[in-house]
């Protein structure tokens, strides 16, 4: 599995080029995102980049509902990050 420390933040994404047209869409009853930009679509978990990039956002939810072991340990990584986070404040 990759790493997720490897992906761009999204909050990172929003700071970017002024370019960048940068739309989102939440997923009802999930906790993941979809972040569209320049045409291309991927996924998120709070600040954190999740799946590759894709042509069409029907094929990036999809990628995103199913649910691996790979998936899992995304969430259940996010959630830890957020959690050490909220710590530390």
């Amino acid at each position: 599995m990759e790493s997720l420390n490897t992906y761009t933040s999204a909050e990172v994404l929003d700071k970017q080029d002024s370019n960048y047209e940068i739309k989102t869409t939440i997923i009802e009853n999930t906790p993941f995102t979809i972040v569209e930009m320049n045409k291309e679509y991927f996924g998120v978990i709070g600040s954190h980049r999740i799946t590759e990039m894709y042509e069409s956002k029907e094929e990036c939810e999809k990628n995103l509902k199913e649910i691996t072991w790979d998936r899992l340990t995304q969430v259940i990584w996010a959630v830890v990050e957020k959690f050490k986070h909220n710590l530390e404040k």
